[in-house]
């Protein structure tokens, strides 16, 4: 069953002409008003045959909207409490969850919504000042996983988008200043949290309850002097950025034993955890991209500079290649791919036309379609 498609200024897609043809037609003015205004649509999210979206009514604030592709059935959802500003929308088991509310746009609220009114409930809430949720990830579509910032207690939340399948992982435990890494294979998602007051941190892992999240290993007890970044965690082995009693470096650390393996020392800032693709993890050192296999003779860097500014730190996988942005000083801002070497790192054709937009994600994605890489 196809999702509706929803388009930045809330236009539809529908069928016309021949087969496999499309016309563009807006399929909802919110907040109709003499007044020229953007309601500025934001996607959350699909469930069941509706597409949910945060949109800006003329003179109001965000509010939450569905949709399933017609217009008389583009309309604000009704709850006995009303949602501010929804943002940041996943979808997990069939519904959408988003976080809303905020003073100061900082989401103290978890809302979950199965495509009707009475099905769109909170799932959970701070009730404290200054401290807001962020989501972590979502496993497999099924489960996802958020922590409580800014609080005394910063506990770590799952969610299977229900009330009764919401629950607090570290019961009596902090895990304050996490930040979060991509699911291994097995679905355990993997972070590294400096608790509040504290200026070491740990590596934990969950695997969605209570028993099965626990610490992994602290750093300390490894030969790392300073731990700064966790990019990445496979098969026992964590790919971070670091310092032992040599300097600076990229390592690999043993989960089990905590042994560091030094792959290459760290000459700039390491400001992207990156992407993996295949065998090879991609990421950004300074102004170049590099690439690892998890041995020191396969950590080297792809590119020389060029990869300054927000725009460039977006990396997209398509298929078994990485697309990126780069200023390599002869051709300007142009798009690029590689397949992990120094041969295979190339600018792609007749690149310049798709490159001339300002969001750095929304380049990379539109170069995917124009590759006709693009999923539905």
């Amino acid at each position: 069953m196809r999702k509706p498609c929803l388009c930045w200024a809330l236009w539809g897609l529908m069928a016309s002409g021949a087969a496999g043809a499309a016309s563009l037609e807006l399929l909802k003015d919110i907040g109709d008003n003499d007044v020229l205004a953007s309601s500025s649509p934001l996607f959350l999210g699909a469930a069941g045959n509706r597409a949910y979206f945060a949109a800006t009514p003329y003179g109001g604030t965000p509010q939450l909207y569905r949709t399933d592709g017609t217009s008389a059935n583009t309309v604000p959802v009704v709850t006995a409490t009303t949602i501010r500003r929804p943002q940041e929308g996943r979808e997990i088991a069939g519904r959408v969850v988003f976080l809303a509310d905020g003073n100061s746009d900082r989401p103290k609220e978890i809302w979950t919504t199965d495509g009707t009114d009475a099905g769109t409930v909170r799932l959970a809430e701070t009730g404290d000042f200054g401290s807001h949720y962020v989501w972590l990830g979502v496993r497999r579509e099924s489960h996802g996983f958020f922590y409580r910032t800014g609080d005394i207690t910063s506990p770590l939340l799952v969610t299977d988008g229900t009330p009764a399948g919401t629950r607090n992982l570290t019961p009596g435990r902090n895990v304050a200043g996490t930040i979060a890494q991509p699911f291994d294979n097995a679905g355990n998602l993997y972070f590294y949290s400096v608790p509040s007051g504290s200026l070491d941190g740990e590596i934990w892992v969950s695997d969605g309850t209570v028993a099965g999240t626990r610490a992994v290993f602290d750093p300390a007890d490894t030969s790392l002097t300073i731990f700064s970044r966790l990019m990445y965690v496979s098969g026992g082995s964590a790919l971070v950025a670091g310092e032992d009693g040599l300097g600076r470096g990229v390592f690999s650390v043993n989960t089990a034993t905590g042994v560091a393996t030094r792959l290459s020392n760290l000459t700039h800032l390491v400001r992207t955890d990156g992407i993996h693709v295949g065998s090879l993890h991609y990421f950004i050192m300074g102004s170049d991209l590099w690439r690892t296999d998890g041995t020191a003779a396969g950590t080297f860097a792809l590119t020389t500079g060029g990869l300054d500014g927000d725009l460039n730190l977006t990396l997209m996988a398509v298929g078994d290649r990485v697309l990126f942005g780069h200023f390599d000083g002869t051709t300007g801002q142009e798009l690029w791919s590689t397949d992990g070497t120094l041969a295979g790192t190339v600018m792609l054709p007749e690149s310049r036309d798709r490159v001339a937009m300002d969001d750095g994600r929304h380049q990379l994605r539109h170069a995917v379609g124009v590759l006709g890489q693009h999923r539905e």
